[in-house]
């Protein structure tokens, strides 16, 4: 009788909180999901501390998770079996790659399988536990913010595989709890190391297996990484010392090949919030012109395309613009406007939405997106907050190719925005010479003009004699974009306009 009094009360309280009633989308999550036990363990393991922060906070967690997922992979033998292998079990990464050459040796030829899986179906209770109570433990203001709940306290950063980092983190970059604006001045100098002991490999190297980005324990262990693994390791030590931090990412440069990683940090401090730990430290603005500049948030953002268009995938280009977790914050960065235009109709009236482009590594990429709208039978698009000082390209997005759905447009900095509309009748030669830190002509060497006018026409090649030279091109239409490609091109050619004083403006 003394045992049944004693296990009663629990089961009691046990049956109360396993019949708690969780906000929708909780009870969404838990109810498509394969791992529910382990996430309603960690609910109702906050619930029953009756502490509003944190059942807000696992909430948040929980109905936002379920969009959420790691890409990882494993090795194989030639017969596709997996071989275990953990590089994390050593106690540096070049014992591991050591480790991994003694397994090739031993088993004969392996390769890498690429996977990946969610959130929801794998994480552990306790994890989720520890993460959240270490997050609230550390956080700096009592303020529970959009900043503490999409910044501070989530368990990932992006798409990396998912690990237990944050005692980790926390230890290791620990700050002394003294005054603020000291602290913050700590935890600014760990900011800058970071620079010491994580090696930047763009240009340096490539990495070759399909990890799209390092797990939070893997930067710390190989220490090197391109601008995205810079970002994310920035982001964990800002995140384990309860500051605000995330990753800002430009899709596309708009006026160069590539594109590049950034952090938001909020120091309470600090009135400036962007760090390029890559490239410098406070970035209150960008080297050259961004096409967006993203925020990656923890939370589901109802107005990216992905939601907008419900995950249909066969209309949604395969880049960012698949995710759910992102919000433009191009403004905080860049002089933006607004680029309204008609577009060309089409016969397929079931396109509800046109996709606008920049010039990037020799192709037309996409970076953000509109609903049309029919205006008295005109379909016209909105594209928000564009980058100023740039050319753009709208574009359908059909049977998962790309096609032009109106002229380039051009924003520049003073006056309208110009829209190239070939005009050809009014015919005029070009000629172009040498530029710097444009154009430099290579003496014995081809170079090829197209011009745009629903694809790239070519105009003609001409062979410079010297670097002093100067190509003519003629019958080239007024009022068009061009694009200049010698035949030793490795696709870094910027697009440019020439007025009607033969002056160029690149892009």
């Amino acid at each position: 009788m003394k045992k049944l009094l004693i296990i009663l009360p629990f089961l009691l309280g046990y049956s109360a909180v396993s019949q708690l009633k969780y906000p929708n989308l909780v009870q969404h999550a838990l109810n498509n999901t394969k791992n529910r036990a382990e996430i309603e363990k960690a609910l109702q393991y906050f619930y029953s501390t009756n502490d509003s922060v944190k059942i807000k906070s696992i909430n948040f967690l929980v109905a936002n998770m379920p969009i959420h997922q790691s890409y990882n992979y494993y090795w194989a033998d030639s017969l596709n079996k997996r071989i275990e292998f953990n590089e994390s079990e050593y106690p540096s990464f070049n014992k591991a790659i050591a480790a991994l050459d003694v397994l090739k040796a031993k088993v004969g030829k392996i390769h890498p399988v690429a996977i990946s899986y969610k959130d929801i179906d794998t994480i552990k209770a306790e994890e989720i536990i520890e993460n959240v109570e270490l997050a609230i433990k550390n956080y700096g203001s009592k303020k529970y913010d959009e900043d503490f709940f999409e910044y501070v306290l989530p368990y990932r950063v992006s798409v990396e595989p998912l690990e237990n980092w944050r005692k980790l983190y926390t230890n290791k970059f620990l700050l002394e709890p003294n005054r603020v604006d000291l602290r913050d001045s700590v935890f600014m100098l760990r900011q800058r190391e970071i620079r010491n002991w994580f090696q930047n490999t763009y240009k340096i190297e490539e990495r070759t297996e399909p990890l799209p980005r390092l797990s939070a324990l893997q930067l710390l262990s190989r220490a090197k990484g391109p601008c995205e693994d810079i970002a994310g390791v920035a982001s964990f030590i800002a995140r384990s010392q309860g500051y605000p931090a995330t990753v800002d990412f430009i899709p596309a440069w708009a006026t160069a090949s590539g594109l590049h990683f950034l952090n938001y940090i909020n120091i309470p401090t600090q009135a400036k919030k962007h760090y390029d730990v890559a490239d410098g430290f406070v970035s209150d603005t960008l080297s050259r012109e961004p096409s967006k500049v993203l925020r990656m948030t923890y939370s589901k953002q109802l107005s990216t395309i992905a939601s907008l268009l419900n995950d249909d995938t066969s209309n949604i280009p395969n880049n960012f613009m698949r995710l759910h977790n992102y919000k433009d914050v191009t403004r905080e960065y860049w002089v933006t406007s607004d680029i309204r235009t008609p577009v060309f109709r089409l016969k397929d009236t079931s396109v509800k939405v046109s996709y606008l482009c920049v010039w990037n590594w020799g192709n037309w990429s996409p970076v953000w997106y509109s609903q049309l709208k029919n205006e008295k039978g005109q379909f016209v698009a909105n594209y928000t907050d564009m980058a100023k000082g740039a050319v753009y390209l709208p574009m359908y997005y059909l049977n998962r190719n790309f096609v032009p759905a109106a002229w380039p447009i051009v924003i520049n900095y003073q006056g309208p925005q110009v829209v190239l509309l070939p005009d050809t009748i009014g015919r005029r030669s070009i000629k172009l010479e040498s530029q710097a830190n444009y154009l430099l002509l290579r003496p014995e060497k081809k170079y090829t003009l197209y011009y745009w006018n629903m694809g790239w026409i070519n105009a003609g090649t001409q062979v410079a004699a010297d670097a002093f030279s100067k190509l003519t091109f003629n019958n080239i239409p007024n009022n068009v974009l061009m694009l200049l490609v010698p035949e030793y091109s490795v696709g870094k050619e910027r697009p440019f306009i020439v007025d009607k004083n033969g002056i160029r403006y690149w892009y």
